[in-house]
C-alpha cells in the first residue's frame, strides 16, 4: 500500500514537472516570438521614419523663383538680377531671370501668367498698371506663390510686398537739386522712359511739385524714349530741333541722360544746356564726373535685388513681411560721381 502511495506521488511530482518544463517552453517559445516581432517591428518603424526624413529632406529642396524684368536687358534690370542672384545663394534658392527683349507690357503679362502655370515657388515682377496683371497677381497668391513687386508697385494687388524707391520722392529730390544748381528760371525739355509706366509718371509728378513754385521755370517739352538711348537720343534731337531755346534737359530712366548727351555733342551744344538724370550706369558716373551731366539719382538697384529675395525668404520662413519696403537713393553730381555716391 505505502508503494502505491509513493509510486503514485513521485507520478504526480513527474507529471508537474512535465507540465513546468512544457510551461517554460512555451514562454521561451512566446519570448522569442515577440524578440522577434519587435524586432521586425522595430526594422519597420525605421524603414518608416527613413521615408519620412526622406520627404522632410524633399521638401527642403531649393525653392524655385523667377524674376521677371521690365527689359531682359536693360542695365538698370541686370542689376537687380546680380543682387538678386548673390542673394540666392545665401537663402538657397534657385531663380530664373526673363523679360520681354524690347519694352513690352502685354509680353510682361504673358510672361507672369507663364509661371503662375509652371508652379513656380515665388515671383519678382516689375509692376505693370492694369486689371489684367492685377488679377494674375492676385491669381498667383490665392495659388500660395508669393508675389514681390520689385522697382514699381501694383499697391491694389495681393502682392506680399513692394521693393524698390519711392519715386515720387526721387523725382523731387531730383527737382531740389536742379533749381540749386541752376536757378529758378529757364525752359526745360522732360524726357520720359515710358508713357504708361507708374515709376516715370510718379518721378515726373514728384518732380514738378518741386518745381511749381517757380513760374519762370517751364515745362517747353516733353517726350518718350522707350527705355532705350536711341529712343532718348532721337527724342532729345526732335526738342532741339523744335525748342532751340530749352536751358535744361532732364531723362527720367537710366539711359535718357546718355541720349540726350549724345546729341548734345553732336549739336556741339554742350555748354549751354544743362542736364540731369537717372541712375547710375559707367558711362553716366562718366560724365557726371567731367561735368557734362550736371546731377543724378542713383537707386539701389543691386540691393534692391538682395532686398526682394530676402523678403521671399522671409515669406517662406512663415516670418511677417514690410508692406512696402522703400530703398534709399542718392544725389551724384562731379563730387561723388567716381567714389560710389
Amino acid at each position: 500500500m505505502l508503494s502505491c502511495t509513493a509510486e503514485g506521488g513521485a507520478a504526480i511530482r513527474y507529471l508537474a514537472n512535465k507540465k513546468w518544463a512544457i510551461s517554460l517552453v512555451v514562454l521561451l517559445g512566446v519570448f522569442i516570438y515577440l524578440i522577434g516581432y519587435f524586432g521586425y517591428a522595430y526594422y519597420n518603424i525605421q524603414e518608416i521614419v527613413t521615408e519620412i526624413a526622406d520627404i522632410s529632406h524633399e521638401t527642403k529642396r531649393p525653392k524655385h523663383i523667377v524674376l521677371i524684368s521690365q527689359e531682359l536687358d536693360n542695365p538698370f534690370w541686370r542689376t537687380v538680377e546680380k543682387g538678386a542672384r548673390e542673394a540666392t545663394k545665401t537663402w538657397d534658392m534657385q531663380m530664373e531671370y526673363i523679360g520681354p527683349i524690347r519694352l513690352n507690357e502685354e509680353e510682361q503679362t504673358k510672361l507672369l501668367d507663364k509661371y503662375i502655370a509652371a508652379k513656380v515657388d515665388g515671383i519678382l515682377i516689375q509692376g505693370v498698371q492694369g486689371d489684367a496683371y492685377r488679377k494674375l497677381i492676385d491669381k498667383a497668391v490665392m495659388k500660395n506663390i508669393p508675389v514681390v513687386t520689385v522697382d514699381t508697385d501694383v499697391p491694389d494687388s495681393k502682392r506680399i510686398s513692394y521693393v524698390g524707391t519711392d519715386h515720387y520722392d526721387a523725382g523731387k529730390q531730383l527737382g531740389e537739386r536742379l533749381l540749386r544748381s541752376y536757378g529758378t528760371k529757364g525752359n526745360i525739355g522732360i524726357i520720359l522712359g515710358s508713357k504708361d509706366s507708374l515709376s516715370q509718371n510718379l518721378r515726373y509728378k514728384g518732380f514738378l511739385s518741386a518745381i511749381d513754385a517757380y513760374p519762370d521755370l517751364r515745362i517747353s517739352a516733353l517726350d518718350f524714349s522707350n527705355l532705350s538711348r536711341i529712343g532718348a537720343a532721337q527724342a532729345a534731337e526732335d526738342m532741339l530741333m523744335n525748342h532751340p531755346d530749352l536751358d535744361v534737359m532732364v531723362g527720367f530712366s537710366a539711359l535718357d541722360g546718355l541720349g540726350i548727351l549724345q546729341i548734345i555733342n553732336e549739336l556741339k551744344n554742350q555748354n549751354s544746356i544743362k542736364v540731369f538724370g537717372f541712375d547710375d550706369l559707367p558711362e553716366t558716373r562718366q560724365a557726371l564726373a567731367i561735368q557734362e551731366i550736371e546731377a543724378s539719382v542713383m537707386q539701389m538697384s543691386y540691393l534692391m535685388g538682395q532686398e526682394a529675395v530676402h523678403v521671399l525668404h522671409q515669406y517662406f520662413d512663415g516670418e511677417q513681411v514690410p508692406d512696402i519696403q522703400y530703398m534709399e537713393v542718392k544725389i551724384l553730381d562731379h563730387t561723388n560721381a567716381l567714389r560710389g555716391g
